[in-house]
């Protein structure tokens, strides 16, 4: 229900209204992975900066390609973006499996 909210919340939800949402169910803190996906990645395609340290920490974290990849590839759209990732993937890389690793990096090359 939870994954049902958030993937079909729209993009142009305002940086303001994602952390009301925030605020009332504490969703950068889910300590579900596949949650915490759905809401980083969305909040990455809204604007909403409330996730940078969370955000870092899960990359770290969590090693599966199906819940990294596409944060990388929307962090690496922007060039702030792209910088954070870039710094983040080089404390996660060594917990990554080497498929993982070999996507990431062409990614962020």
């Amino acid at each position: 229900e939870w994954l049902y909210f958030i993937n079909n919340l729209p993009l142009t939800i305002t940086p303001e209204q994602m952390a009301e949402l925030d605020a009332t169910y504490s969703l950068t803190q889910s300590g579900n992975s596949e949650i915490a996906h759905a809401w980083y990645l969305l909040a990455l395609k809204t604007g909403y900066q409330e996730i940078a340290a969370p955000l870092e920490q899960y990359l770290i974290n969590i090693g599966r390609r199906k819940l990294i990849i596409p944060l990388y590839r929307q962090l690496a759209s922007t060039p702030e973006g792209l910088a954070f990732a870039r710094a983040v993937y080089e404390k996660a890389r060594p917990g990554y499996h080497p498929l993982a690793q070999g996507t990431v990096d062409e990614i962020l090359k």
